[in-house]
């Protein structure tokens, strides 16, 4: 049985929906399974501002040494640290970067994109980047992701590791590489009976099979 074939039976028994798309990047090998459905990615969309904004820093119009005071009007609700954290503290724009994807901070997120742009500019630049899929929801706010709509939309994404998880929903992508290979992996979960999260919960166990099956048709084989 091919890896495809056992992935695509690892999902057959699971419920909700799942997508994954993963590629041995040693041999171009490709597993897709509703590799093109759009889902909610929850904070995996964070990837999609962050990649904006290291485009800016590269081209010169955004100064990532620029400081953005924290107010309280920014002291949004969910996960992160500087909603906590005293007024008038002054991070840098990749102070709120590197916050934004390592504790998936939605402050951070909220004051770095109001610096830097906003939905549309980083949907144009997901376009430009060929994911017409990638899309940030136009009318989001924190206030209304945490009360439960869409944050983003995308098909699976070939990034380096950013989860996301939500009520039903799981998301996470990586790039994995031992000493003979390396791989991309993105896998999304939706309308799951659980939180989906937690490591016994039905995504996140499915996720784990899958990369077992991953690294035992590709981790230890070099490419011809």
């Amino acid at each position: 049985m091919s890896v495809q074939e056992q992935v695509e039976a690892v999902v057959a028994d699971a419920p909700g929906t799942f997508g994954i798309y993963a590629r041995n990047v040693g041999t171009g090998e490709i597993v897709d399974v509703n590799a093109h459905r759009v889902m909610n990615t929850e904070s995996a969309a964070k990837v999609f501002i962050v990649l904006y904004y290291r485009r800016l820093v590269e081209s010169g119009v955004c100064d990532p040494a620029q400081r953005i005071e924290l107010t309280d009007d920014n002291r949004y609700r969910g996960t992160g640290v500087l909603r906590y954290l005293g007024g008038g503290i002054q991070p840098t724009l990749d102070d709120l970067a590197w916050l934004m994807v390592i504790v998936s901070d939605n402050v951070a997120t909220a004051m770095l994109l109001q610096a830097i742009g906003d939905q549309a500019t980083v949907n144009a630049a997901m376009h430009e980047l060929g994911l017409e899929s990638a899309q940030l929801n136009p009318s989001i706010t924190v206030e209304t992701a945490m009360a439960g709509e869409a944050f983003a939309t995308a098909t699976p994404l070939r990034v380096y590791n950013k989860p996301g998880n939500g009520l039903g929903t799981c998301i996470d992508s990586g790039l994995f590489e031992t000493t003979k290979a390396s791989w991309v992996v993105a896998a999304m979960a939706s309308e799951q009976p659980d939180f989906a999260s937690r490591p016994d919960d039905v995504a996140p166990q499915v996720f784990a099979r899958i990369g077992e099956l991953l690294y035992d048709a590709w981790g230890e084989v070099a490419p011809v």
